[in-house]
This record gives structure tokens, sequence and C-alpha cells, in this order.
């Protein structure tokens, strides 16, 4: 995880005023002459933009205005963005620079800050309640064996990442979320979400066939 994750996307992002601290002012959108395949990218991101950003800001209509100025620079450097090596990751590092923009301007910081530092102490107890997977092999084995929750055994199997990304998702935390908090992209949670379900469904499924009451561990699967 980022030791500061507000801070993992720098300022150097297109549209942004240094002097200012504004991201994408008084900037309209170009209505002809788009290229279809930013019409595409608009259709296909613009959904979950809208919802990370009422996630991190919590006003809809905040969080709209700051995806709509995301999504106009991006119009307006549309040319300069396709020339980027990876231009999902490009509009993903100017969304998160202007919602943080957008947190500094509204004075959240400290109400985000908290809410941040109370999902690292949950991430640190969940971790520390892990049992120790070398003492647990042999009742890893055992499905009949009474010790230690199976789930958390398993668990205790993931990488650190892949650890982080279930627990925030089984906490109802969104993929972009998600994202912004470890300092990564969401592909990459995707792929660590979908490795560490695979994992724990390969552990749980003959327990699940001997003890039909064994949790179901895809309850934390929504994005």
């Amino acid at each position: 995880m980022s030791d500061d994750p507000l801070f993992a996307i720098g300022p150097d992002q297109p549209g942004h005023d240094p002097e200012s601290g504004q991201w994408g002012a008084a900037v309209e959108l170009p209505v002809d002459g788009m290229p279809l395949e930013y019409e595409a990218f608009t259709l296909t991101h613009r959904p979950s933009y809208l919802c990370f950003a009422q996630e991190i800001l919590g006003d809809p209509g905040v969080a709209g205005e700051v995806v709509h100025e995301v999504l106009v620079q991006l119009a307006i450097d549309w040319s300069e963005a396709l020339r980027s090596p990876d231009i999902v990751v490009t509009a993903w590092g100017m969304l998160c620079h202007a919602i943080r923009a957008e947190v500094r301007r509204r004075d959240r910081d400290p109400q985000l800050l908290v809410r941040l530092a109370r999902l690292r102490t949950t991430l640190d107890r969940m971790r520390a309640a892990l049992p120790d997977t070398e003492a647990t092999t042999a009742a890893d084995r055992d499905p009949d064996a009474d010790t230690d929750d199976p789930l958390m055994v398993l668990l205790a199997t993931l990488s650190p990442r892949q650890f982080d990304v279930v627990i925030l998702k089984a906490h109802g935390r969104s993929t972009h979320f998600i994202a912004w908090f470890l300092g990564t992209h969401p592909s990459t949670v995707d792929r660590n979400l979908a490795r560490a379900l695979a994992r724990l469904d390969d552990g749980l499924r003959p327990l699940r066939l001997l003890h039909p009451g064994t949790p179901d561990h895809r309850r934390g699967e929504r994005r």
C-alpha cells in the first residue's frame, strides 16, 4: 500500500494549474468533431468514474462536475493522450488528481484522512487476526479439524495485496476506491481480486461439500 495514497498521483497532469491549485477550470467540451474512440472511452468509463468520485466526495452533484471536467480536459488533450503509453492509466491519473484537488478546495482533507485511517486500522486488525499458516498446515489439510476458521486459514495464504483487496471488497468498497486507496490501477485490483477469489474458491470447495454451512466468500465480490 502507498504510504500516503492521497498523494499517489502527482500534480503534473493535463489541465492542472499549479499556481491556483485548480483543475480543469472554465473549459467547455467541444461538441463537434470528437472521434468515436473518445465517445467510446467516455461511455465505458464515465459510470465508474462517477461512482468513485461520489464515494470520495460524498456529493453526487460535485462528483458529476468533477468527472465532467476530467472528460472535458481529456477531450481537449485527446491527441496528446493518445500518444501516452496507456490512455486508460493517463485518464485515471487525471481523475485521481481532480478529485484530490476538489477535496482540498472544499477543505475535506481531515474527514477523508479519518476515513482512510479507519480502513488502514481495519486491515491491520484483520491481518493480525490471521493464523500462522505454518502452524495450521496440518489442520488445513484436515476438514474435520476444529482449530482455526478455514476461511481465515485460506486468507492467510493470500499475498498482502490480494488480502487487502478482498477485505476492502468485503467492506463494500468499489474497485476504483480500492485502487486509489492502494495507490494502484483498477485493472490491477481486478486481477488481484480474481486470483484471490479463485484461490479461496479452490480451498473452500471441499469444505462446502463436507460442511454445507461453510460461508460463501463470493458475497464480498460486489463492485
